[in-house]
């Protein structure tokens, strides 16, 4: 028997489609993958983009101690720990993600790594994105660099403790190297950094900006995933917590990210999340609605028997973002 897609409990939680919009695009998690995601797909104007996101919104005033402090807050931290030690784990809990949160390392893989993930993933499948989302002060020009990107990537002079380690780098026969993303280097160079003067040049400052000003872009903070929805063998949308009560968001298709994967896959949830929820059980799978889902401590996820994408006042939606 068909399950009932709108259940009382939820029927005000939900956003309907934008008439005006060919198509609407969720985005779970506004971090460095997923907020620049939602960048790229809201410049297409047709295109209605949901970022979703667990962690606050700053507002526009960002704080000094988002944009330059190495040490947040604590309400913009996850609060994880390391398992053996206890040792803090600095995971972002803010939009823009550990982005906001980091030391602003921008330092590429080798590309073997990236051919060793196979077609789709191979160094040469990845760079055009590269280049696409950086402007490089030094060397931009470059083919393997861009110039023209919204992510500003400069390196800093060595001197003082920098350049000590240096000569202790020279002395046990190290390569002096200009450019740590250049391919194939190995050596010891000034680090890449994704900065602007003592600022972090993160997702939070260089695309939440231009994302608040677009008409077809909804962000959606201090909203966390709860559960997946399963329809058959296929994920069809997302249980979240919102500020206002659970909430059921729907999709047409879903792509994940496989926690601890050998190889890469799109999901929709921030990395720091993803092992929260693919560490439940398959077994604890029910066939239940998204009202007991919403309701049910005991429910871990919610596989509906069918669905239908046009029911009134349901959001319809491809979920699709990065870790």
């Amino acid at each position: 028997m068909p399950i009932d897609l709108t259940p009382p409990v939820l029927a005000d939680r939900r956003m309907s489609r934008t008439a005006n919009h060919a198509a609407t695009v969720v985005v779970v998690g506004a971090g460095s993958a997923g907020m620049t995601t939602a960048w790229r797909l809201s410049a297409e104007p047709s295109t209605h983009v949901i970022l979703i996101d667990a962690g606050a919104d700053p507002g526009p005033a960002v704080p000094d101690s988002l944009r330059r402090e190495m040490l947040l807050p604590p309400e913009y931290y996850w609060g994880y720990a390391e398992a053996d030690t206890g040792a803090f784990l600095p995971r972002g809990k803010v939009l823009g993600g550990t982005s906001a949160a980091n030391a602003a390392a921008a330092v590429r893989g080798h590309p073997r790594c990236f051919d060793a993930w196979g077609p789709g993933w191979t160094w040469e499948d990845c760079l055009p994105a590269f280049i696409g989302l950086e402007s490089d002060r030094q060397f931009g020009s470059q083919p393997y660099h861009g110039d023209t990107g919204p992510i500003p990537i400069t390196r800093y002079p060595t001197d003082g403790f920098d350049a000590e380690f240096n000569d202790a780098y020279m002395a046990m026969g190290h390569c002096a190297i200009e450019d740590h993303n250049k391919p194939d280097c190995l050596g010891f160079a000034p680090w890449p950094t994704n900065r602007v003067g003592d600022d972090r040049a993160s997702t939070l400052l260089q695309l939440l900006p231009p994302l608040r000003t677009r008409s077809n872009v909804t962000i959606l903070p201090r909203t966390q995933v709860r559960r997946v929805l399963i329809d058959g063998q296929t994920a069809v949308g997302v249980l979240v917590d919102t500020p206002n009560g659970p909430e059921v968001v729907e999709s047409d298709s879903m792509c994940w990210r496989v926690a601890h994967s050998d190889h890469p896959r799109f999901c929709s949830l921030p990395a720091s999340a993803t092992p929260t929820i693919y560490a439940r059980p398959r077994s604890t799978l029910s066939q239940t609605s998204p009202a007991s889902a919403a309701t049910s401590p005991t429910t871990r996820s919610c596989r509906w028997s069918s669905m239908s994408p046009t029911a009134t006042g349901t959001r319809v939606a491809p979920v699709m973002a990065l870790c």
